[in-house]
């Protein structure tokens, strides 16, 4: 399964970023990587990470945020395998 990652850059200068992934699941399933984004001033970029989707079904719960840590550059979401 592709994520779509999207990074807005509200400055002036140019954003050179790590965005870390983590998901976690049932059967106390974790993953986390770090994708790199570059964003032009003023101007939203896009990402992608490629995740491989468990053969557990149950509730995922991915959480994407900026490195380092930015409380307003954070956002998670639930996804359901069956």
């Amino acid at each position: 399964m592709r994520l779509q990652i999207t990074v807005f850059d509200p400055s002036s200068m140019p954003l050179n970023a790590n965005v870390t992934i983590q998901v976690i699941g049932p059967g106390n399933y974790l993953t986390f990587d770090v994708v790199q984004v570059k964003v032009a001033a003023s101007l939203q970029s896009t990402a992608y990470y490629d995740w491989s989707v468990p053969n557990q079904a149950g509730s995922y719960t991915i959480m994407v945020g900026l490195l380092p840590t930015q409380p307003a550059a954070y956002d998670s979401a639930t996804i359901q395998v069956s």
